[in-house]
């Protein structure tokens, strides 16, 4: 079966999406500074949840974003987000809205203070791409 040819980001329609992801690593430190999503064109984060299956009293978890570098020095994205909340119940990152619009050409990271004993953690990011 012949191929198709690749469609430009830029005659990509807008989309309007929710992504969950499943963070995992080695030993307790499970999701010590992953990078989540490249944003190919301008993408707003309108929504951005967690869910753990064990809680962590002195974690928190925060949406970075950045061009080049390290999830660690990324511009914050959201307010840091306590893991010690209920096991089970979905908790809901407090959004920036004056830097939820992700430039083209970025990416976003979750970074974590101390190291997790948390485990079986989500998250889901809500986004799209048309602006208002």
């Amino acid at each position: 079966m012949a191929g198709e040819v690749v469609l430009p980001i830029q005659e990509t329609p807008d989309f309007f999406q929710t992504v969950s992801m499943q963070l995992s690593g080695t030993g307790g430190d499970f999701v010590d500074n992953q990078y989540l999503f490249y944003a190919e064109r301008d993408t707003i984060i309108d929504g951005a949840h967690a869910i753990w299956g064990t809680a962590d009293a002195d974690a928190t978890l925060m949406l970075t974003t950045a061009a080049t570098g390290t999830v660690a020095d990324g511009t914050n994205l959201t307010s840091a987000l306590a893991m010690s909340g209920t096991a089970g119940t979905p908790a809901a990152f407090t959004i920036t809205e004056t830097a939820n619009l992700i430039p083209a050409g970025n990416w976003v990271g979750i970074e974590i203070t101390n190291t997790s004993t948390a485990e079986e953690v989500m998250v889901q990011l809500r986004f799209r791409t048309r602006v208002r």
